[in-house]
């Protein structure tokens, strides 16, 4: 886990120009590592939806330092769902669209984030906002894709809110999958990978026994 959510803000408003509130909560020596550092290019890079989570959590100042796994989105989920208990879980706003190749781009729903910041927004809009722009772009690749069947795994999908704005905006023209027995964080990767090896391993035996296949199925141990 990220132990200090404001590094993951920092890496992710980089490029966007880090708030004055955020540069606020390093000390001058540290800031200048991080700068040299995030100007290098030489960091480590993550495609995590938890590190998301925390960046934007980060961003809303929620927690210092996390004290136990996945403490600061929790409290974003918290934060947001005092507006949806308010507000309810739907919204008419307009959403960007993807990217030519039917990507969405995170930078584009941090700059949200900063634009609803410096625009004096409640905290608690802001974090509703951003779980409902998840959800909306999931919407938007599904639509691309010509997707109906939707599966979700990661510790992200631990979180009610996010489960309960999938089913009211896709509820309705989609079958979407959950973990039911087991749970979707990390302690699942390991189980995914042997379901993987076992299926490649079945589907290498069928080739091997059944002579009018003209393909050979490989896979990596």
């Amino acid at each position: 886990m990220a132990r200090q959510p404001r590094l993951c803000a920092l890496a992710l408003t980089w490029e966007l120009g880090p708030p004055p509130e955020l540069v606020g909560q390093f000390a001058p020596e540290a800031w200048s590592v991080y700068a040299r550092l995030l100007s290098s290019g030489r960091h480590a890079w993550t495609s995590s939806m938890g590190r998301l989570f925390d960046g934007v959590a980060g961003l809303l100042n929620l927690v210092d330092e996390n004290s136990y796994e996945g403490e600061a989105a929790l409290r974003l989920e918290t934060l947001a769902w005092r507006y949806a208990h308010q507000h309810g879980l739907s919204s008419e706003e307009d959403m960007p669209a993807l990217t030519p190749l039917g990507l969405w781009e995170v930078p584009t729903l941090i700059r949200q984030v900063l634009l609803d910041a410096a625009a004096g927004r409640p905290a608690e809009a802001i974090a509703f906002r951003f779980h409902l722009n998840l959800v909306r772009r999931i919407a938007q690749q599904a639509r691309h894709l010509g997707l109906r069947r939707l599966g979700f795994s990661g510790g992200v999908f631990q979180n009610a809110l996010l489960i309960d704005l999938l089913y009211t905006h896709l509820g309705a023209d989609h079958a979407l999958f959950f973990h039911q027995a087991l749970p979707p964080n990390d302690e699942n990767i390991a189980l995914g990978q042997l379901a993987w090896q076992a299926y490649g391993l079945t589907a290498a035996m069928d080739v091997s026994t059944n002579q009018s296949q003209n393909h050979v199925f490989s896979y990596s141990g």
